[in-house]
């Protein structure tokens, strides 16, 4: 028994009150007297509780979803078992009606519909059937049956009059037919009847261009690249990226961008825009500005090539100081492990830069001063250092610094061998130095105990990394890592010969950033020194992939004139493409959004809609009706425009504009067959043990009272 919810009539406990507005029907707040006092709003993107003489009440209304929807309110009704009265625009849809028997099973609160008034509208429904070959598009317009008592009924596209009639001129089906170009059309419809005028403007997008699969963002939008020579594409600068429409197009190319400069905005919606299937991107990297390790992780994980030459030879000079620790603390093993950190270190430095060794405990010592590093040979010093004295690290790194700052090189970097134990100091003044020089600071941490909180201090603040020596053998791959992260893009501007990877050739380049390939990329083009010329990566069902110098041959001009290189670059390019997209029908009315395509080849396909910033409503799974026609719903998403994407086992296989509107009327038969059937629970239930426990003290008291009243 005690298990059982506990039932109450919904007439003897407070009602909830909730108004689920439409952006269309939102004056229903003003002229209702029902909403008097204290109602939830259930709006587009969250539920407030107000009272309607509140002022700021109608500002909120501004966030009314396209159609009414009780999904922001849901979280909150479940709070409670207490009765709900919701107030709507018309009848609810069958999605609202699912809502109330989901909060009767959830949390047992009764929900009573009450329609309101709607505005009358000016269109019960509308279809539109896209034309992938961008030739026009049929526009299907159905009125409702008031329409057809109007004196007067005028459709205008663009003020050029479409149709003018009295509404019983009407079709008997209530439906009128245009054809829509490409682009943004605006169909205004005015009606006038019994001294009533009324007009309302709905805005509706034809076919897209099909034609311009490429989106070109570019430094030089100026300037035509190879590529746009090659595909029709649209070019818009790097800037107008932040704003660009990405999935209209399958194919984005970013021309010279500076990874660090994209934000971090911009980074989330490149990623979305793989990651759903949407389009592939090719980044040309034609400059040293390209970026390095760290300035954008999230690309750099999708990229085909990691951001560090193949060899240290190919980086720029560098100054390089060695601060050794050799107090007491580094007694031991550890100064074992410093000793060999700091000879590998030297050992891998390139002929041309320039190095010197800092030692430290009490006292400093410099061991070698700044030379080149080819001439430094300190091994037989560093094998008669024994580890003694205090550490006094403030000291030798302020000395090492004024001395780095005074070397005229591209570089300049610090590496701090040490364990980071010893005497408490204030390191604000080495981070703002190392800052205000343009130095790295890098801490090489040696055993187990050492100070993490310090070294990390001095190497993040400063721009360098920590790195951890438990033993001699992770010591050259640290170095190795060091020095590649300092280093900026590697420009070669040397002639190179291009080969494919099976050793044809295909013409040469004059200049090319010189990168790393990952293991799961594929190199498409290549130098003869095997630096990746174009190399590509599968990032779920698309590609990315770099071009590791120019696209308007200015380093570049042999290769692709070499017709072999041109025709495969083509190739690659139309690999990434879909050759034709099967036409869509796009619906709308009172209940949401169909989208329906006729297709035998899809398997489980999937719908989602972008809005013009890239925020992605969906998926929405398709439903099958006929054997090769497929339909996917979408009750409530925000006026505006839309690219319309179709996907099958996560690729997008076509795309189309829509542009979503509101004030329609007309509902799907299946909403108006689930509020006929819908019966308001007469009882709310309630928690079951505390219930019933309340209960059962409850009886027990009055027939306590009874008995002693019969005595």
């Amino acid at each position: 028994m005690l298990n059982l919810p506990f039932p109450v009539l919904r007439l003897l406990l407070p009602e909830r009150r909730v108004f689920a507005p439409d952006s269309y029907n939102t004056d229903l707040w003003q002229s209702e007297k029902k909403l008097e006092g204290s109602i939830i709003l259930s709006l587009a993107d969250r539920a407030v509780t107000v009272k309607k003489t509140a002022s700021r009440s109608q500002a909120l209304l501004d966030g009314a979803p396209a159609r009414p929807s009780l999904a922001r309110a849901m979280p909150v009704l479940e709070r409670s078992s207490l009765p709900v009265k919701l107030y709507c625009a018309g009848k609810p849809s069958a999605s609202m009606v699912e809502d109330a028997r989901s909060l009767y099973k959830n949390s047992g609160a009764s929900l009573r519909f009450v329609p309101l008034a709607a505005k009358k509208s000016h269109l019960a429904a509308m279809s539109l059937n896209l034309d992938p070959a961008g030739e026009g598009s049929v526009l299907t317009l159905l009125f409702p049956y008031e329409s057809t008592k109007a004196d007067s009924l005028t459709v205008s596209m663009d003020e050029s009059i479409l149709w003018q009639g009295s509404g019983s001129e009407l079709p008997k089906d209530r439906r009128l037919r245009f054809i829509l170009g490409q682009g943004v059309s605006k169909i205004k419809i005015e009606a006038a009847g019994a001294g009533n005028y009324s007009k309302k403007e709905f805005t509706f997008m034809g076919s897209m261009n099909t034609k311009e699969k490429l989106l070109v963002a570019s430094s030089r939008p100026d300037k035509k690249s190879v590529i746009e020579a090659m595909l029709p594409s649209k070019t818009i600068s790097l800037e107008e990226l932040e704003t660009a429409e990405l999935y209209s197009y399958e194919l984005l190319v970013l021309d010279g961008p500076e990874l660090a400069k994209l934000g971090q905005d911009l980074e989330a919606r490149l990623l979305s825009y793989v990651n759903s299937g949407a389009g592939s991107i090719l980044f040309s990297a034609d400059s040293p500005g390209f970026g390095i390790e760290g300035d954008s992780p999230a690309l750099e994980q999708l990229l085909p090539v990691a951001l560090a030459p193949r060899s240290l030879k190919k980086l720029p000079d560098l100054a390089m100081l060695l601060v050794l620790d050799v107090s007491g603390s580094m007694f031991g093993g550890k100064l074992s492990i410093a000793k060999a950190a700091l000879a590998e270190t030297l050992a891998r430095l390139k002929p041309d830069d320039i190095a010197a060794v800092l030692l430290f405990s009490e006292n400093r010592e410099w061991l070698y001063r700044f030379g080149k590093a080819s001439l430094a040979r300190p091994q037989d010093q560093l094998e008669e250092l024994k580890a003694g004295g205090g550490t006094k690290l403030y000291e030798a790194l302020d000395e090492g610094l004024n001395s780095l700052v005074k070397v005229d090189m591209p570089l300049r970097q610090l590496i701090l061998i040490s364990d980071g134990i010893g005497e408490p100091a204030s390191y604000d003044s080495i981070i703002a130095k190392a800052i205000k020089n343009g130095i790295n600071i890098s801490a090489m941490a040696i055993g187990d105990g050492f100070n993490r909180e310090l070294l990390s201090l001095l190497s993040r603040a400063s721009g360098g990394n920590l790195y951890i020596a438990d033993s001699t053998e992770d010591i050259p791959s640290l170095i190795m890592e060091d020095r590649q992260r300092l280093s900026r893009t590697i420009f070669s501007y040397e002639k190179e010969k291009i080969i494919n990877p099976a050793g044809i050739a295909a013409g040469s380049i004059s200049g090319m950033a010189l990168f790393s390939p990952k293991e799961e990329g594929m190199v498409h083009f290549m130098s003869a020194g095997g630096d990746p010329l174009l190399a590509s990566r599968s990032a779920g069902s698309r590609n990315v992939l770099l071009f590791a110098s120019d696209l308007h041959n200015a380093y570049t001009r042999d290769f692709f004139a070499n017709s072999f290189a041109q025709e495969s670059f083509r190739g690659i390019m139309d690999s990434l493409l879909y050759d034709r997209e099967p036409a869509m029908l796009v619906s709308e009315n009172a209940d949401g959004i169909y989208v329906t395509i006729n297709s035998r080849s899809l398997a489980a396909p999937e719908c989602r809609l972008a809005d013009a910033m890239g925020k992605l409503y969906g998926p929405v799974s398709f439903s099958k009706s006929l054997p090769s026609w497929w339909t996917a719903a979408f009750p409530s998403v925000p006026e505006g425009p839309y690219t319309v994407l179709l996907s099958d086992r996560g690729s997008v296989l076509a795309r189309a504009g829509c542009w979503i509107n509101s004030g329609f009327s007309g509902r799907e038969d299946t909403s108006e067959k689930a509020y006929e059937q819908y019966r308001t629970p007469l009882f709310c239930l309630f928690p079951a043990s505390p219930a019933w426990l309340l209960a059962f003290f409850f009886f027990s008291l009055c027939l306590t009272l009874v008995l002693r009243t019969m005595r």
